[in-house]
């Protein structure tokens, strides 16, 4: 069927971003499930997202979409991430997120809500 599977990828990095309570030690682990899409090649990547610094962290877990298309369209990538904070930021969540189009690094965006985050709600159930 064309899909590959990889489990734990681990990326490490820094990570600095407009508030400096968002700024830190950045540790990703993905699953990435890749394959043939009509005209191109896709990638679905669950993952877990940590960011630490001096004052606490922020961890959540969140999802990445990319395709790259065989038609000159270049890459599109979505991601997003909700994560919660520890220690100074206790209490609070951060809404990650990014998008790109071909070639460069995702510039992630974050919003910073001083609240906890509302649960999801339950799955909808059949009629």
């Amino acid at each position: 069927d064309g899909i590959t599977y990889t489990y734990d990828f681990i990326v490490k990095t820094v990570i600095d971003f407009d508030d400096d309570r968002l700024d830190g030690d950045l540790t990703i682990i993905q699953n990435m499930m890749e394959g043939p899409i009509s005209g191109g090649t896709s990638s679905y990547v669950p993952a877990t997202y940590r960011i630490e610094n001096a004052d606490g962290a922020w961890a959540g877990s969140g999802i990445e979409f990319a395709a790259e298309t065989d038609e000159g369209r270049g890459q599109l990538a979505l991601e997003t991430y909700v994560l919660h904070g520890e220690g100074d930021y206790e209490g609070m969540t951060v809404q990650l997120f990014s998008n790109f189009l071909d070639e460069g690094p995702p510039s992630p965006h974050g919003i910073l809500f001083e609240a906890e985050a509302i649960a999801m709600p339950d799955p909808v159930k059949p009629s």
